[in-house]
């Protein structure tokens, strides 16, 4: 499965202001992801969600301009993690053949264990198109 909760992000010089926006973004987005899963995206408010994280719709906007950019925040985590995986891989020589199934291994495991998620994140993007589209950045990552 994708470490990407529990991997070490590189240690960096933030701020208390810094920090705290980190915070706060993670904090919406888990209560965000547990809404979805309870819910379905389709079923789940902003409104909800923002009871449910204990701040105004504002603070919301201010990290996620839509309700479909949390599935966004979704694809850079999974995208910083894979990127991670095949940095390490390349790093300890693993053949190329190897890291490509280790990185689809990975990426099945954790589909099977968010199937969900996964499909909500798939069948909004069918939805959505442009908007999903939008964070093309994570697609010339990978």
């Amino acid at each position: 499965m994708f470490e990407f909760e529990e991997r070490a992000v590189m240690v960096e010089k933030l701020t208390r202001v810094q920090r705290r926006q980190r915070e706060t973004k993670e904090h919406i987005f888990r209560i965000a992801m547990d809404l979805f899963r309870q819910k379905g995206f389709e079923h789940t408010t902003v409104t909800e969600i923002t009871e449910a994280a204990d701040i105004g719709k504002g603070t919301f906007f201010i990290y996620f301009p839509t309700k479909e950019a949390v599935f966004g925040h979704l694809g850079e985590m999974l995208t910083e993690a894979m990127s991670t995986l095949v940095d390490e891989g390349i790093r300890a020589m693993v053949p190329i053949p190897a890291l490509i199934r280790q990185l689809f291994d990975v990426s099945a495991a954790w589909h099977e264990n968010n199937r969900s998620l996964s499909e909500q994140v798939v069948m909004s993007g069918l939805r959505l198109g442009p908007v999903m589209d939008a964070d093309a950045s994570n697609q010339q990552r990978l």
